[in-house]
């Protein structure tokens, strides 16, 4: 395997990487990059990659927003690539998608579960992610809208006729088949920073709508960059201004009050495989 050199010209702090030592990265498997890592030239080598930055987030958290806005802050490219792109497979870090972005200083927007193989890319690329959550009843009444006008969804399939459903069959599909995998997403990474396989923090989006520069600051500093309430009110202040951004504001405790006692319970249930778990930062 041969891999081309940037086309972007590396900065004068990342000197050129031997193609050998590249393709010894990429012909390694995930499984075996602990070992890989462990030998001097290559972590010289993934040293001099630009820094990557993920945010890690449940949907309808307001991530793209998010996401934007943090990318200007970090003079960074958003960059949706470092997954699988694909509609209803698990999204899982691609290393050869962190390679050939290595000059360039990225950001990262993935609903992603803290799996072994990706907590391992994370470790041995020494990438920082930030963990977005939201209050879990009021995203499965925001996806039971978004679901009405966007033919996908991440992770699960949307039925054929889900726009004739009625309202209520469209929470309990959401609550079926979604739920499940946020609960799955969140007890993922709790179980990962209480065994130190990363150390991150979570961020609300209920914060974020409240008072978004410390939430920003905050984002920042989990991501190991200090930065003032100006750079913050700079960024999002551009950020808003764009035409192509998505930003919609859902009200909080929206979800309590739309679902009935029933559905509330079922989505409550979710949690309770997981005796331990402290499931308060989704609103349970």
């Amino acid at each position: 395997m041969s891999l081309a050199q940037p086309t972007t010209p590396a900065a004068p702090s990342q000197p050129a990487i031997p193609s050998e030592l590249l393709e010894r990265i990429l012909l390694a498997r995930v499984a075996d990059l602990d070992t890989l890592f462990e030998q001097d030239d290559i972590r010289a080598a993934v040293g001099g990659f630009a820094p990557s930055y993920l945010l890690v987030a449940l949907p309808k958290s307001s991530s793209t927003f998010c996401t934007k806005v943090l990318a200007h802050i970090l003079r960074g490219d958003v960059y949706k690539d470092i997954v699988v792109q694909d509609r209803f497979t698990p999204k899982d870090l691609q290393v050869a998608s962190i390679v050939n972005r290595r000059d360039r200083i990225t950001v990262s927007q993935v609903h992603l579960v803290a799996t072994g193989a990706n907590l391992r890319i994370l470790k041995n690329f020494r990438i920082p992610a930030v963990i977005l959550l939201r209050n879990l009843f009021d995203i499965v009444v925001s996806l039971r809208d978004h679901m009405e006008v966007n033919e996908f969804f991440s992770s699960i399939l949307i039925p054929n006729k889900y726009s004739s459903l009625s309202k209520s069959d469209k929470e309990d599909y959401i609550i079926d088949t979604a739920v499940p995998w946020m609960v799955t997403f969140f007890v993922s990474w709790v179980q990962a920073i209480e065994r130190g396989d990363i150390e991150t923090e979570f961020v609300f989006y209920e914060d974020m709508i409240s008072d978004p520069v410390p939430f920003f600051r905050k984002s920042c500093q989990c991501l190991g960059v200090s930065v003032t309430a100006e750079e913050v009110t700079a960024a999002i202040d551009k950020v808003e201004k764009s035409p192509t951004t998505r930003f919609n504001v859902g009200k909080a405790g929206r979800g309590a009050s739309e679902l009935t006692a029933n559905q509330i319970a079922r989505i409550r249930r979710h949690a309770d495989y997981y005796p331990g778990i402290d499931f308060r930062p989704l609103g349970l």
